[in-house]
């Protein structure tokens, strides 16, 4: 499998993104991994970059500007279709009601990260 160019972690728990770059970094599967800790700076991190990340990994609940709030807007400030996966603590059946009809949703997970559930979403978007 082929290595994606950029992976932006958007979520507000510090632990998580360095956990989960560590685990990315470790498994070689993406040349740049970058972090935003909610949805306003994910929005200012994809205005500022030369090129859209190929996989946004997006928690749902974070202060500032959640990650609905970040699907409703995302597309106003790209050009390209990232494939964009919910990775979240959420059970909450609204918000996976949500999310599963939402267009821009191409997957969801529970946190943790593991190798398996990324090299699943890998196998699935990026054959």
């Amino acid at each position: 499998m082929k290595k994606i160019d950029k992976i932006l972690l958007v979520d507000n728990d510090s632990v998580n993104n360095f956990l989960n770059a560590r685990l990315l970094k470790k498994l070689e599967i993406a040349n740049e991994i970058n972090v935003a800790l909610n949805g306003k700076e994910a929005i200012n991190h994809l205005n500022k970059s030369t090129s859209c990340p190929e996989l946004i990994l997006l928690d749902i609940n974070m202060p500032v500007m959640d990650g609905f709030e970040f699907l409703n807007s995302y597309k106003i400030h790209t050009s390209s279709d990232p494939v964009i996966v919910v990775l979240t603590t959420s059970s909450n059946e609204n918000d996976i009601s949500k999310l599963e009809n939402h267009p821009s949703v191409m997957g969801y997970l529970n946190k943790p990260l593991t190798a398996e559930k990324i090299n699943s979403v890998l196998e699935k978007h990026f054959r």
